[in-house]
């Protein structure tokens, strides 16, 4: 994974449990998992940690409601990347990570603009090397 989108959510979690002055074996008790697991997490070794997990962190740590739609939101992003990262080439990947962070960064009523936007310069794309293809195949002959 070239952009190292994945680290998002380890720094968050970080920061949320820090600000809260908890430490990791505090929440580590509160969520009945290892204080390694929690470490785990927040450096990144953990793929996007289960929704139930989350529900636990959430609860521990009592974010707000959007902190706790930012965190599962990361999560589900991480879990999404880590797949991306094992299947598909490198571009496809920096294609994935721009989605989501304009998925993240506009409304939901905007998202459908962006996504029609991208899929309209796409097939321009694709009209545009089909013609070129077209005209070296005429000049060819």
């Amino acid at each position: 994974m070239t952009t190292h989108e994945h680290l998002r959510l380890p720094a968050y979690v970080r920061r949320a449990r820090q600000r809260r002055q908890i430490s990791q074996s505090e929440l580590a008790q509160k969520c009945e998992v290892s204080r390694s697991y929690v470490c785990s997490i927040e450096a990144g070794r953990v793929a996007g940690p289960a929704v139930d997990l989350m529900g636990k962190l959430i609860e521990a740590m009592t974010v707000t409601p959007r902190e706790a739609d930012t965190l599962h939101r990361l999560a589900a992003q991480d879990r999404v990347m880590r797949v991306a990262a094992a299947e598909l080439p490198s571009r496809a990947q920096r294609l994935l990570a721009a989605c989501l962070e304009v998925e993240r960064l506009l409304p939901d009523r905007d998202v459908e603009a962006w996504v029609e936007l991208l899929e309209k310069t796409v097939q321009e794309r694709l009209d545009f090397i089909v013609r070129v293809m077209r005209d070296e195949e005429t000049a060819m002959t």
